[in-house]
C-alpha cells in the first residue's frame, strides 16, 4: 500500500504533466475548456497554476485528453 506521501506526490506530478498531456492528445484548448464548460481565461489560469483545478473539472479533462 502506498503512503500518503507517495500518493500527494503522484497527484502533483499529474497536475504539472496536465500541459504535456493535452499537447500528446492532440485535441485543441478551445474544444478542451468548452467541453469541460470554463471560460478561456480559466483554463489558461489553470494550466498555469494547476492547483487550481477542481476534482469535477479533472475528471472531465482526463476524459477528454487519455484515450
Amino acid at each position: 500500500m502506498k503512503k500518503p506521501i507517495e500518493i500527494i506526490r503522484e497527484y502533483q506530478e499529474l497536475l504539472e504533466s496536465i500541459p504535456d498531456k493535452i499537447k500528446e492528445s492532440g485535441l485543441k484548448d478551445k474544444f478542451i475548456y468548452e467541453k469541460i464548460g470554463i471560460s478561456k481565461t480559466n483554463f489558461y489560469r489553470r494550466l498555469n497554476k494547476p492547483e487550481l483545478w477542481d476534482k469535477k473539472e479533472l475528471i472531465e479533462l482526463f476524459e477528454l485528453i487519455i484515450r
